[in-house]
């Protein structure tokens, strides 16, 4: 039997709406990547989106790039509340880990779970 490709990275999150707005930031400031011990990030980024996930809560999508440009790390996590019978409950799903340079994804997925009694 052959092994079935992988997705590419970016097919495991979700979709991004249309009006989402990317922010780029340094991963670290230049106090940090100007000493000999912070040489090995300069130039690293971070894509940042930060949306409303509608009725659902907060949605944050994180993206590393090297100094080359090349996404290198990514996560997706959405936080929300909802009923978990008499209890209020918060939910936090995430899926992260390592870009590999073949575009597959190396990571996991994982969901927390708090409650909150009465």
């Amino acid at each position: 039997m052959t092994p079935q490709p992988l997705a590419p990275w970016h097919a495991l999150l979700a979709p991004l709406p249309e009006d989402a707005v990317v922010k780029r930031r340094p991963v670290a400031p230049p106090e940090i990547t100007s000493k000999p011990e912070g040489a090995a990030i300069a130039g690293w980024e971070q894509l940042t989106v930060e949306l409303n996930a509608a009725a659902r809560g907060m949605r944050h999508l994180l993206v590393v790039l090297d100094a080359h440009g090349t996404p290198i790390s990514a996560n997706d996590m959405e936080m929300y509340s909802a009923e978990l019978g008499e209890d209020n409950a918060f939910f936090q799903e995430n899926v992260g880990g390592r870009l590999e340079a073949d575009g597959t994804f190396r990571g996991t997925r994982w969901r927390t779970l708090g409650v909150e009694g009465p």
